[in-house]
């Protein structure tokens, strides 16, 4: 505000929903050590920042978002295509 910098409210975001967010989105995290930190006490007042490298794990979502959907689609493809016992796959009780 003017000349004055200010702090922005904190947000906490859990690693599935960001890597969930990453999968439909051609965005790229970018988290820098001591800005961004895990934790498993997201709102306790001060929480514990879990020994980990953020850069890391910023790199992993990274490449590990891309192909989250495809095999997000795998998996239900090999759902549907299952055995339901005699009926045949799960697919075909909504094809009647």
């Amino acid at each position: 505000v003017g000349d004055a910098v200010e702090r922005a409210p904190d947000i906490v975001e859990s690693l599935t929903s960001v890597l969930a967010h990453q999968a439909l989105s051609r965005d790229r995290v970018t988290y820098i050590d001591g800005q961004h930190f895990l934790t498993l006490q997201p709102n306790a007042e001060v929480p514990v920042h879990l020994a980990v490298k953020i850069d890391a794990i910023a790199r992993l979502i990274n490449e590990l978002s891309d192909p989250l959907f495809t095999a997000f689609q795998e998996q239900q493809l090999d759902f549907w295509n299952a055995s339901n016992g005699a009926t045949g796959p799960r697919w075909q009780a909504f094809s009647n």
